[in-house]
């Protein structure tokens, strides 16, 4: 993927999850948005990935960080199994 195809997506990417926490009244902890940085990041890098591991402690928000990437990623038009 060419490197401004790659910022584009990430922009957009950006916009849609800004969208949805202004509407939902929402907002990431410091670790949650680098997680959503590092996810984007990982989906971007369509040569090397493999399998990407959501970890931490009970009540710290993977379950929803997961429902946001999958909720992200169908917005901008990929399939989610």
């Amino acid at each position: 993927m060419n490197h401004l195809f790659a910022e584009s997506m990430a922009s957009l990417a950006e916009r849609i999850v800004q969208n949805l926490l202004e509407r939902e009244t929402l907002t990431l902890t410091a670790d949650q948005e680098n997680a959503l940085e590092e996810f984007f990041r990982f989906q971007d890098n369509r040569f090397t990935r493999s399998v990407y591991l959501l970890r931490g402690a009970a009540g710290t928000g993977k379950t929803f960080m997961i429902r946001l990437f999958t909720w992200t990623l169908l917005r901008m038009g990929y399939k989610v199994a």
